[in-house]
């Protein structure tokens, strides 16, 4: 990913990139580390954004701060069209290891799931990401931002990151979010884009860019929160691969200039619901560590 368009938007001005991490739900989190910033007065150069954190940084600066987040998200999050992706599917449950008839459903359940995958191209069908990313943005365009902006993708082609930061709003976060399997790629100038947290869900420059900034990560990314038992092919083979993505991860946070991690780390990537619980996990992390952000800011 090419991030030397940030030294002619910031010249020779210091300013603090806000780099916001996939999660999944975990990121309604950000709602709150961003409202917390606004109560405090502090207002990020650029703010860039992987999956969730594409949503909700894409929301941020088109309306130039934090007061409308929350009650976008939960408008969303309680509506018939949010309803229609039936993410309670995707939810395991959290005695799924014993032996029992709960279990059974599960099981049957994650089944049905992978069906879909293996039917079509993802278990939400096209055209419904298209509405909530309507619904959000409307026909919103980079250059309407009150706050500069830039969305992660993953290109299925070129395995490549890129860094999406022109046209309509709507597409370019589309396509950071489109979770692979579950939501079906986006398709524009002859790329095939999934979510950027494949290749970078902690949006920050490269390594050795010379950047007249600082960068202030929050990272909502899943710990591994259990220890089995690992009785099936397919949950090794998907510790394994969260392995990968936790040591990519840190790869990325050592070249942060602030970490801020809010405690979302068990919550379950699709449980939506959680809304105001996480919005207060992030604001009780930014203020934990306020003094550095505003270190960070001067």
């Amino acid at each position: 990913m090419n991030w030397s368009w940030l030294k002619k938007l910031f010249g020779h001005e210091e300013q603090v990139v806000l780099a916001l991490s996939g999660g999944g739900a975990r990121g309604l989190a950000h709602i709150g580390v961003l409202k917390e910033l606004d109560r405090v007065g502090l207002k990020p150069g650029l703010v860039t954004g992987t999956s969730i954190g594409a949503v909700v940084g894409a929301l941020y600066c088109l309306h130039g701060g934090a007061e409308k987040l929350e009650q976008v998200a939960h408008d969303l999050v309680h509506s018939e069209l949010f309803a229609k992706f039936d993410l309670d599917e995707m939810l395991e449950d959290e005695d799924e290891h014993h032996d029992s008839f709960e279990e059974f459903g599960t099981r049957v359940r994650k089944i049905y799931t992978l069906s879909k995958m293996i039917r079509r191209e993802s278990v939400v069908e096209r055209g419904l990401m298209e509405d909530v990313m309507k619904e959000l943005y409307g026909d919103a365009t980079f250059d309407q931002l009150e706050i500069p902006f830039a969305a992660v993708a993953t290109d299925l082609i070129s395995g490549e990151d890129i860094t999406l930061r022109t046209g309509f709003l709507a597409t370019a976060v589309q396509a950071s979010a489109s979770i692979p399997g579950v939501f079906p790629p986006v398709r524009f100038d002859g790329y095939a884009l999934v979510d950027g947290g494949i290749t970078r869900n902690v949006p920050i420059p490269e390594p050795g860019e010379s950047l007249n900034s600082k960068v202030i990560v929050v990272d909502v990314m899943r710990g591994l929160y259990d220890e089995g038992p690992f009785k099936y092919g397919l949950d090794i083979l998907a510790r394994t691969d969260w392995i990968t993505q936790i040591h990519l991860n840190r790869f990325f946070l050592d070249r942060a200039d602030l970490v801020i991690v809010p405690d979302v780390r068990n919550v379950h990537w699709a449980d939506f619901k959680r809304l105001n619980e996480l919005v207060l996990a992030g604001r009780e992390a930014l203020l934990d560590k306020l003094d550095e952000v505003k270190e960070t800011f001067e």
